[in-house]
């Protein structure tokens, strides 16, 4: 098996760029009504996550080299981004005539920081430096699932286990069941649940791909579709930008776009421009609202007075430059640094 799977890498990109496009377009007059899928990206992002979550454990020697895998991928590379946000929110507070007043975790700024620090700031009430943070939460209850099935030993029974919890999920396609206050809570409380087939359904790709394909397993992979689109009216953040007809077609696009990479039909989207894309993907999506919207791109029409897409141009080249700074001189060299140091450890 490649270290790297290079379509993988440049879906994580055209993820991304499309959820980029969305906020950069979300609520203009300018914007192209079908930029608003790109919330869509997210979903993209899950199903990968899925599947190269399931092949880290695969590699993994033990829950501990899992664990260091994770931290050194997640953390460094989110410290640098909350940081380069924070002091910027911090200089266009200052700066009165930017668009940051429209948010508002800046009115304790430095509690705000510090808190977002640890990526677990859903817990603790404090509202995200950026607004795409949302996600990381849900990322990281799911890799904390996977840490209790590789410590005690349950892989061979993650597919039976996961077919459970996609079964228990589609209850929530019923309204006297999402609309029950325990089962509400219990929403609130795991964020999971409501993306939770996404990430079995990357699992379940992976064991495609690389164990056997099986008429069995393709059924679970389309019930995955199904139990997430059922769940959509009662689950899906998103859904107040997504009539469920457009959710159904996007998601189907995204579908069917994986089961051409499991087939191994999907080579033709990999060239240099979208592995480097994917490549700053990461960071590329952890700095770009806030700065993009709040600050680049009101600063390029209210002060320079550029129309909006030439606005929206500059503001990507932005933060595609800032996110390439930050995998090249702190993600990629801090993670070789955490992995190395933690060898000791993972013995």
């Amino acid at each position: 098996m490649k270290q790297r799977i290079e379509e993988l890498d440049a879906l994580r990109g055209f993820a991304a760029l499309a959820v980029v496009l969305f906020h950069y377009t979300l609520e203009t007059e300018q914007a192209i009504s079908y930029f608003k899928v790109g919330c869509m990206g997210v979903d993209l992002f899950f199903i990968i996550s899925g599947f190269v979550i399931f092949m880290t454990i695969q590699k993994s020697k033990n829950w501990k080299a899992f664990l260091v895998s994770r931290f050194s991928r997640l953390y460094p590379a989110y410290w640098a981004c909350v940081s380069v946000t924070t002091l910027l929110c911090f200089f266009a507070i200052r700066a009165d005539w930017l668009a940051l007043k429209k948010i508002d975790p800046t009115e304790n700024l430095p509690l705000v920081y510090l808190t977002n620090l640890t990526m677990f700031q859903y817990y603790f009430k404090v509202p995200d430096v950026d607004g795409s943070y949302w996600t990381l939460i849900v990322e990281l209850i799911f890799y904390i699932f996977m840490l209790f099935i590789l410590a005690f030993k349950k892989i061979d029974k993650l597919e039976t286990y996961g077919t459970i919890c996609l079964l228990l999920i589609s209850l929530y396609y019923f309204d006297q069941v999402a609309e029950h206050l325990l089962f509400h809570k219990l929403l609130i409380a795991i964020p999971l649940i409501s993306y939770f087939p996404l990430f079995f359904g990357g699992i379940v790709l992976y064991k495609m791909k690389f164990e056997k394909k099986s008429a069995q397993r393709m059924m679970v992979f389309i019930l995955t579709f199904i139990i997430q689109s059922l769940i959509f009216q009662h689950c899906y953040r998103n859904r107040f930008y997504l009539i469920h007809t457009e959710y159904i077609l996007a998601l189907s696009s995204i579908y069917s776009i994986f089961l051409l990479f499991l087939y191994g039909k999907l080579t033709f989207i990999v060239n240099p421009f979208t592995i480097w894309l994917g490549k700053i993907s990461y960071s590329l999506y952890l700095l770009h609202q806030v700065i993009g919207v709040f600050i680049i791109m009101p600063i390029m029409t209210k002060i320079f007075h550029w129309s909006f897409w030439p606005s929206v141009f500059i503001a990507i080249c932005s933060v595609c430059l800032l996110a390439h700074l930050v995998n090249r001189y702190i993600e990629q060299p801090a993670m070789r640094y955490v992995r190395e140091k933690a060898k000791p450890f993972i013995r």
